[in-house]
């Protein structure tokens, strides 16, 4: 059984979409779309809102795109910036980090073309020093043809440096203690946790019993898994 609570309506004149909750700092983080004289959306006029949630104030930052996992701090933001289809340039997405605190841009981390983060959402480990996110690297087959290999990207962000790269794994959630991150892999659907202080991969829940984790809350994993008859039945489980 669900509860319904109270629901509030966010009064803006304008469209609200990829609306992020950082529930730490009670935070509703959204990009604002403004229509232009068509009514396409004009992203060249549309902005970056940071609002406590209690408060609903919005404040508008100096930079535009499309806002995704803010830090545990609440002030550190991953912003993917979309290319202007208006300016016939080929180059894909990029993305950076934004201090919405003190309205700057910190740092520009590598990012695939056509990459805009909206399938698997970036995450931060718990201390907030790495995001983990999902990439892609060129590679050859054994044959020596050329291909693409999938890859989770690790960004130090005290260094503002690229961490390191892990082969096809794709970060799930923060892992227990202050680093460290829940990560999957596609190929044996394992989970795994990577330490990015070692490089070190340790198994935690196997995917091939039909569990699959669908959220992360410290050190306990909340998992749905479907038996051979379809039914699916969600528990939860401690990471020791």
């Amino acid at each position: 059984k669900f509860a319904m609570g109270k629901v509030t309506q966010l009064a803006h004149p304008e469209p609200i979409v990829f609306p992020t909750y950082d529930a730490k700092v009670n935070n509703l983080i959204e990009l604002v779309k403004v229509r232009g004289k068509k009514g396409d959306p004009d992203m060249t006029a549309s902005k970056i809102v940071v609002s406590p949630a209690d408060k609903i104030k919005f404040k508008k930052i100096s930079i535009v795109g499309i806002p995704r996992s803010p830090s545990p701090s609440g002030d550190i933001l991953p912003i993917v910036l979309l290319p202007n289809p208006n300016s016939g340039a080929s180059k894909g997405p990029k993305m950076v980090i934004y201090n919405t605190e003190s309205n700057k841009q910190l740092a520009t981390p590598p990012i695939d073309p056509g990459n805009k983060l909206d399938k698997y959402n970036p995450q931060w480990t718990t201390d907030g020093r790495y995001l983990y996110f999902l990439g892609t690297e060129n590679d050859k087959t054994p044959d020596g043809n050329p291909r693409t290999k999938r890859v989770m990207r690790v960004w130090d962000q005290k260094k503002s440096v690229e961490h390191s790269l892990v082969d096809g794994m794709i970060p799930i959630g923060p892992a227990p203690g202050k680093t460290g991150m829940i990560a999957l892999n596609k190929k044996t659907n394992a989970y795994l946790i990577h330490d990015p202080t070692t490089g070190k991969l340790s198994p935690i829940l196997d995917g091939r019993t039909g569990a699959r984790i669908i959220s992360v809350t410290g050190k306990f994993l909340v998992c749905i898994k479907q038996d051979n008859k379809s039914i699916r039945t969600v528990y939860r489980t401690e990471i020791e």
